[in-house]
């Protein structure tokens, strides 16, 4: 990976290549990464699809948890409350 105080999507060049930076990984990385993930034999890439999508869901439910000890769903939660004691709220 590559360490670069760059900004996330901001080009940067050395006279010969040109690369663009996104949250510290530049593009060439990513593109063999794709190529990589593409060659894998079914058994491997079946594998690796649901050790990726374990880790897409643990990263959100992470990010969730993060979001609601920082009370950033306070606002919601009132209103929700606020509806229900109001008579606004129905049965599903």
């Amino acid at each position: 990976m590559v360490d670069s105080p760059l900004a996330h999507g901001q080009c940067v060049s050395d006279g010969s290549l040109k690369m663009r930076f996104y949250a510290g990984i530049n593009v060439s990385e990513i593109e063999e990464l794709e190529a990589r993930v593409r060659q894998l034999p079914r058994g491997d890439f079946t594998k690796f699809r649901d050790w990726f999508l374990q880790l897409d869901d643990d990263r959100w439910d992470a990010q969730i948890q993060s979001d609601f000890n920082a009370d950033k769903f306070r606002r919601l939660i009132d209103n929700a409350r606020d509806e229900f004691v109001g008579g606004k709220a129905r049965e599903l």
